[in-house]
C-alpha cells in the first residue's frame, strides 16, 4: 500500500501505537522518521490506549476521512466495583460500596444487552468539541459538559475472561463508539461501577495488528532504505 516517487511516501502506514504518546505524538514522530510533512491519522487513540493507528502518507491523505468511519474493534479490559471521573485508568478513582460481585452469567447477559444499535453518551472526558473547544479541556477546567446521545452500533461484544475485579472483552463496533462510555454504562448497569483500565484498538476496518509496525520497526527500515519493501 506504499508507493515511492523522488520526493515523498504515498499511501497507507498501520502503526502499533504504545501506550504513553498522543496520537498527535506518534505523527509528529513519523514526519521526523520519514522526512516529510503530509501525513495525517485516521481515527484518535488516547495516550493509555495501544494498538492499531492508521496514517495516511502524502496524496492519500485525502482518504482520512474514509478510513476514520471504518468500523472498529478493541480488547478492552474494565475494572469493576469503582468509577472514574475521567472513565479511564487517570482517575480520580472511586471505590464503590453496598453491592454483589456479579457471576459471569450476569456479566455475559448484561453484555448481550448493549449489542445492536443504541444511543450512547460521549463521555465529558473525550475529544468532541463543544463551542470550538474539546470536551476533556472543559472538563479539567471544571465546567459542566452535556454531550448529546448519539447512535451507534455494538456489533459484538464479547467476555473474553473475568475475575473480578478484571473484566476483558472484544468489542467490534462502528465508528463514533466511545468504549469509556461503555465501560462506564456497563458499571452501572450492573450495579458495581466501571472504569476503562485498558484498551488496544486491534483492527480499523481491514487493517489488523498483523500488519501494524511499530515506530521503532519504521524507523530501522527507513534507516535501511527499503521501506517500500515492508508493505
Amino acid at each position: 500500500m506504499i508507493r515511492m516517487n523522488n520526493r515523498d511516501i504515498t499511501g497507507v502506514l498501520v502503526v502499533d501505537k504504545s501506550k504513553g504518546p498522543t496520537s498527535h505524538d506518534i505523527i509528529a514522530s513519523l514526519r521526523r522518521i520519514l522526512q516529510m510533512r503530509r501525513i495525517g491519522h485516521c481515527g484518535t487513540l488516547d495516550p493509555l490506549a495501544s494498538g492499531v493507528l492508521v496514517v495516511c502518507l502524502g496524496n492519500y491523505t485525502r482518504l482520512n476521512r474514509w478510513l476514520s468511519h471504518a468500523d472498529k474493534e478493541y480488547t478492552a479490559t474494565l475494572c469493576l466495583g469503582a468509577t472514574s471521573v475521567t472513565g479511564d485508568a487517570q482517575g480520580p478513582i472511586a471505590e464503590s460500596s453496598g453491592y454483589t460481585i456479579p457471576d459471569a452469567s450476569i456479566v455475559a447477559e448484561k453484555l448481550r444487552g448493549f449489542c445492536g444499535e443504541i444511543e450512547q453518551v460521549p463521555h465529558a472526558y473525550s475529544a468532541i468539541k463543544v463551542d470550538g473547544v474539546r470536551s476533556y479541556k472543559k472538563a479539567r477546567r471544571g465546567e459542566e459538559v452535556e454531550l448529546k446521545a448519539r447512535r451507534i452500533n455494538i456489533y459484538q461484544l464479547e467476555l473474553v475472561s473475568y475475575e473480578f475485579p478484571k473484566l476483558v472483552t472484544r468489542v467490534h463496533c462502528s465508528s463514533g463508539t466511545y468504549i469509556r462510555s461503555l465501560a462506564a454504562d456497563l458499571g452501572a448497569s450492573l450495579g458495581v461501577g466501571a472504569y476503562l483500565a485498558e484498551l488496544q484498538r486491534t483492527r480499523v476496518g481491514q487493517l489488523g495488528l498483523d500488519r501494524a509496525l511499530t515506530l521503532a520497526s519504521i524507523a530501522t527500515i527507513r534507516e535501511k532504505g527499503n521501506i517500500e519493501d515492508a508493505f
